[in-house]
């Protein structure tokens, strides 16, 4: 029999019978249109007119239909296709030798945007194999010894009331059209539910915990079963209520405390000096500073650490090698994994440390525990030894606590995932496998020993079949350690917290800010700010010893809030932070040449503009690094060192301020303009404000603060470009409360035009943007409160530029014409005059020092140099 094609798969066809084998050959297929007809329409010559018209349109007909099966998103097959191995958690079989395969349209729509041929061919591969079914597996034997009572399997509860709005039963729902209540008793009997419903004939209910439990008359159950229609299977939004004889498994949230009675205490600790904690940091970025914060709140005796670094982050994982390279209680991960955002990666990354973990003879840990650069612990070391001392037997995961079927469908579960190119591409929906229970939730875990070498060692059907689902799962991490816990014979040892505090706000968390990752709209939890101490104090009576996220790029203090609550020592310049954004040794041609335009005129203009003779006479080399310096929480200044010639004379660090206006308003506390502005954190993630013609509509904001007041009020926002022309208008409207405002450029451009019938409305009015000095202008009811003026820098032109040694000649010259005509500046002619007559307004140098430290000012002795133990 023929399979029936889902909505999902109608579409376009490959290798049809007399069509082209590769998407790749449109041009060709639109030849073929007229060739087609040319075919049918020639030996028709001698027919009657109409004969030949109604030829004519058969053939036509004809012609688009293969057009359209070659050309329109949806359906496609495949045959004899290309492949490549799936590098995941496990190689992808080859399936391309599958004939007629089926693609669904949204494995269309990631082929045609993948970039690389390898990567397409990977996902059409993948794909003929899930058509196929050779994939996933059909069901999945769960192995945990469950409480079930055979004497219950099929008892009827009766009939009762159901609701669109709360559903009786939510955890599971499918539809058969042979439905009988055996049939869905089987069904949820296998996904280890304690209840099964028969409703409105066809469907099928599952849960373990019943929502309502109104019960009514038998005569409402009155549909007949259409897999036997002797038997009846409820009715409308009446249900047939049946026990399938499971009892769920409800994990615990609490685990056992350490009992330092006076009794037990000598031989507890001498359980808890022996017993030893790998602590595994997956890293990503640049934040050593508190890496090593991190790692030195956490180091003792049985401590390890157990170091991954995402396989881009070479100036991490390099300067994390040098400073750690005689610990014997760290070592550097050397299988070393792209981690993105919901990645299969992030799965294999664990499974990969975890192994390796178990060959490591030297180290004797009963625990391995997964944190980041954003974690910190919220409870002494000595409390969470004696804490996991006392449950050597127990395994810490923290469960999704939401409506089942709400989880899989918001994770997206019961989708296809495949990554390559460094993304998740999203391939289609699929059946989920029968047999087990589901579950999910974060993925800091804290696993013991045993359980940790079950999941990498085990060749369990259990562990090998969930292993090649999660492969092709969005966020692995977050479900397969709970799936396999809770479905193995460790199921008893399953404790429903994962010793975290993650700090959630759902509104601003979830901005769908991992699109340029994966092909779905993540959320992710917010910094810990001073305003959340209270969350914080809250866990001191709780099973909880870490919280995150942290950022001290962002707010720092409440790290040392933290500190001082947990009587820890006072962490070295703890009122100071650098964060490196950029070092000539890792990240070569990685920065924008405007971004190289902009530091090198800063330094060579400092050496000319000094009044040190000896620096006069010093000749720029290059930018060796470029670093963030925060001190008491405030975003302080830019550090550049560069080299000069001549190269004996040692590096030089200068210090460049980023300062903000004060405003006087008694509602409007700050007022910018920036790139990259993240809605999670509402901050401008380009600390180092360059702005430049490249600079894309959707990227440039404003930002605008507000503190709270007792009345509504209305700001008006105008964007004023380098000629003065105002070219978008935000308003922004507030209440009593304290608020922080994006503002949209785009939609000030609409806002302007429906202001101004004379303005024409649309970007490209406004982009590329015109290089010189912009202005973010804030008015309320008519008076001017607040000119935010930003530099955007013209684009660094195709033939280069030559800074030449005599800058103060380009501060008095004339740039092309005037200010109003900066769109023309022409390339080295005129950038330098620009660079010149304006980067000083905005980066001037207030501080410098010598690298050398046998010069007369020596970096080791001002506070604003990093110490290179640190950075």
């Amino acid at each position: 029999m023929k399979r029936r094609l889902s909505s999902n798969e109608r579409g376009r066809v490959w290798n049809a019978p007399g069509a082209p084998t590769s998407p790749h050959t449109n041009n060709r297929t639109n030849n073929n249109i007229g060739f087609v007809a040319k075919k049918i329409l020639v030996p028709m010559r001698r027919l009657h007119l109409s004969l030949k018209i109604l030829v004519l349109v058969i053939g036509l007909i004809l012609s688009v239909q293969i057009y359209l099966a070659l050309n329109v998103p949806g359906l496609l097959t495949t045959e004899n296709l290309p492949t490549v191995l799936n590098q995941n958690l496990h190689p992808t079989p080859h399936y391309a030798h599958e004939k007629g395969c089926v693609l669904p349209n949204e494995t269309v729509i990631a082929i045609s945007r993948a970039r690389t041929d390898q990567c397409k061919r990977e996902i059409k591969d993948l794909a003929c194999g899930i058509y196929a079914g050779k994939v996933y597996p059909h069901s999945i034997q769960g192995l945990c010894p469950r409480r079930f009572d055979s004497s219950l399997v099929g008892r009827r509860l009766g009939c009762f009331q159901d609701s669109t709005a709360t559903r009786i039963l939510t955890e599971a729902m499918e539809k058969f059209r042979d439905n009988t209540p055996n049939k869905c008793i089987r069904y949820c009997s296998n996904n280890g539910f304690e209840f099964a419903g028969v409703q409105y004939a066809v469907e099928c209910f599952c849960g373990n915990k019943l929502t309502e439990n109104k019960q009514i008359s038998d005569s409402s159950c009155n549909k007949p079963c259409p897999g036997d229609k002797k038997l009846t299977c409820g009715g409308y939004l009446a249900m047939d209520l049946y026990l399938t004889g499971h009892k769920p498994l409800i994990p615990p949230k609490l685990a056992a405390e350490h009992d330092d009675s006076a009794a037990n205490s000598h031989g507890l600790q001498e359980k808890v000096d022996r017993l030893g904690v790998v602590f595994i940091l997956t890293l990503n970025g640049r934040a050593l500073q508190q890496v090593l914060r991190l790692m030195e709140r956490l180091d003792g005796p049985g401590s390890y650490f157990y170091i991954h670094v995402d396989a881009r982050q070479n100036y991490l994982y390099d300067r994390l090698t040098e400073i750690t390279r005689d610990k014997e209680n760290v070592r550097m991960v050397e299988t070393r994994f792209t981690t993105i955002w919901g990645g299969s990666s992030l799965l294999s990354m664990l499974l990969t440390c975890i192994s390796q973990l178990l060959l490591i003879k030297e180290w004797k840990w009963d625990f391995v525990l997964n944190l980041s650069e954003s974690d910190y612990p919220v409870k002494t070391r000595k409390s969470l030894f004696e804490f996991l001392s006392a449950n050597r037997g127990n395994n810490f995961v923290k469960s999704h606590g939401r409506q089942l079927a709400t989880f899989i469908r918001k994770q997206g579960l019961d989708r296809t995932f495949y990554q390559c190119e460094d993304r998740m591409w999203r391939l289609g929906t699929r059946t989920m496998p029968e047999g087990i229970q589901w579950d999910g939730g974060s993925d800091w875990i804290c696993l013991n020993r045993q359980f940790s070498s079950y999941v990498v060692n085990s060749e369990d059907s259990l562990i090998t079949d969930l292993k090649a689902f999660f492969n092709l799962t969005l966020l692995p991490a977050e479900s397969f350690f709970h799936v396999a816990l809770r479905n193995s014979r460790f199921c008893e040892s399953y404790i429903n917290n994962n010793l975290h505090l993650t700090n959630w706000n759902r509104k601003q968390g979830c901005k769908c800010q991992y699109k340029n990752v994966v092909d779905w709209c993540g959320c992710s939890p917010n910094d810990f700010l001073k305003e959340d101490w209270h969350k914080i104090e809250a866990t001191r009576a709780k099973q909880v010893f870490f919280a995150r996220k942290f950022e001290p790029i962002i707010h720092s203090g409440i790290l040392n809030k933290i500190d001082d609550w947990l009587g820890l020592t006072t962490w070295p310049n703890q009122t100071k932070y650098w964060q490196s954004v950029y070092t000539r040794q890792y990240d070569e041609g990685k920065q924008s040449q405007e971004f190289f335009m902009l530091f090198n005129f800063i330094c060579q203009n400092f050496l000319q503009s000094s009044s040190n003779s000896q620096l006069q006479q010093r000749r720029f080399g290059h930018v060796k690094e470029v670093t963030l310096f925060k001190e008491h929480d405030v975003l302080d200044s830019i550090i550049i060192q560069f080299s000069t010639n001549p190269t004996l004379d040692g590096d030089i660090q200068i210090k460049v301020p980023l300062e903000d206006s004060l405003i006087e308003d008694a509602r409007l506390t700050h007022l910018s303009a920036g790139v990259d502005f993240d809605p999670k954190e509402q901050v401008f993630r380009n600390f180092i404000r360059l702005i430049t013609t490249k600079t894309r509509p959707d990227m440039l904001r404003g930002r605008a603060v507000f503190s709270g007041g007792k009345t509504n009020e209305t700001y008006k926002m105008s964007w004023l470009s380098p000629a003065g022309q105002l070219v978008a208008v935000n308003y922004v409207d507030i209440d009593a409360n304290a608020v922080i405002a994006e503002l949209d450029i785009e939609e000030g451009i609409d806002n302007l035009a429906a202001d101004d019938d004379s303005y024409e409305a649309g970007s490209d009015n406004v982009f590329p943007l015109m290089p010189g000095v912009w202005r973010l202008v804030c008015s309320h009811r008519d008076s001017l409160i607040h000119s935010h003026a930003f530099l955007v820098l013209p684009k660094y032109p195709d033939n280069g530029i030559i800074l030449d040694h005599n800058i103060e000649q380009y501060k008095s010259e004339k740039i092309n014409d005037d200010e109003n005509n900066s769109n023309n500046l022409q390339g080295s002619k005129d950038i330098p005059k620009f660079l010149a007559k304006y980067v000083p307004r905005f980066y001037n140098v207030s501080d410098y020092c010598y690298i050398d430290s046998f010069s007369t000012r020596p970096c080791s002795q001002v506070t604003w140099s990093y110490d290179l133990n640190y950075v």
